[in-house]
Formats: C-alpha cells, sequence, structure tokens
C-alpha cells in the first residue's frame, strides 16, 4: 500500500442540491481543502462553506468527507452527508473602534429556523500530477 505521507496534495471539488425545507432548497458548492493522500489510504477532507441564497437567505456548512473510494484507474473521490446550519439573512456588524468587525448573523425574522439535509459524491481527485513525473 502507497504511503500517504508521500502522496502530493490535492482537492476534490462538491457539489450537492439540500433537501427541500420550508418550500424551498439550496446549492452547495466548493472545493474541499487540501489533503496528503492516494486512493488507498481512506484519508479524507474537510469543507465549508455558505449554499447559494433561496428564500432570502443562506446556511452555513461544514464538514469531513468520508474516507477515499479507490477508483480502477488510480483516482478516487469522497462520499458525503450532513445538515446545514440554521438559516440566516446577513452577517452581524460589530464596531470594534472605529472599524467595523463581521461575526455572527442575523436569523430571518418571522420564519422558523430550519436546516437541510444534504449527501453527494465528489469529484475524482484534482491537484495530482500526471503520471511519470
Amino acid at each position: 500500500m502507497p504511503d500517504a505521507r508521500l502522496a502530493p496534495p490535492h482537492t476534490h471539488y462538491l457539489y450537492a442540491v439540500t433537501s427541500t425545507q420550508e418550500g424551498h432548497c439550496h446549492q452547495l458548492e466548493t472545493f474541499v481543502y487540501a489533503a496528503n493522500g492516494n486512493a488507498y489510504d481512506s484519508h479524507s477532507h474537510y469543507f465549508q462553506g455558505i449554499t447559494e441564497k433561496a428564500a432570502g437567505h443562506w446556511h452555513r456548512f461544514y464538514d469531513q468527507t468520508g474516507p477515499a473510494i479507490p477508483l480502477p484507474d488510480g483516482s478516487h473521490y469522497h462520499t458525503f452527508s450532513d445538515v446545514t446550519y440554521y438559516n440566516y439573512t446577513r452577517p452581524v456588524q460589530v464596531l470594534v473602534g472605529a472599524e467595523p468587525l463581521e461575526g455572527g448573523v442575523y436569523y430571518q425574522e418571522g420564519r422558523e429556523r430550519h436546516r437541510h439535509f444534504y449527501s453527494g459524491a465528489t469529484s475524482v481527485n484534482l491537484g495530482d500530477p500526471p503520471p511519470g513525473w
């Protein structure tokens, strides 16, 4: 089995559509954080982001993929599944001295807080050097 510490860092594209809640769904689109690993070492990747806006709000998401799933050509992909954070409408601005500092979120007034389930599979590994390098 190849040594994962010697494998070059790589990333994967991640895309999913959430479950429908409160009459709408959201798209997730991001790249997972780079990690060293290969198709056979069971490594995983962390990822995070903000969904596209739908029904006047967004959701944050943060998770870790499942272990690498090898493909016959030596590449691999990962599966993922989790639930978004609650809906929010915009970041909170806090004044620190004269400078605004963003942090936290405003939750959408007049709408029940809700979350969405998402799952899927990443693209194959991106960023590997061509064979023979």
